[in-house]
């Protein structure tokens, strides 16, 4: 069998270098991408879901993402 998805987890540091506070949020990108043709996996679709909060734990906002990725080269 072909493998028609990946996944992928991460951590992330949202940041405003010219503000007083260096580091605005805490991120955790969660991504799911979908190859629709497995013969050209070139070509797939993409949802992201990434939670985040502020550096005092006081504020909880969710970024979201859809699209589709076309991938250059080899």
């Amino acid at each position: 069998p072909h493998t028609y998805h990946r996944f992928s987890a991460g951590f992330g540091l949202n940041s405003q270098p010219l503000n007083e506070n260096y580091i605005n949020a805490f991120t955790l990108p969660l991504s799911l991408e979908i190859y629709p043709l497995q013969n050209f996996k070139k070509f797939s679709l993409v949802m992201e879901l990434t939670p985040m909060s502020n550096v005092d734990f006081d504020e909880f906002n969710v970024r979201y993402l859809w699209g589709f990725r076309y991938r250059f080269g080899n």
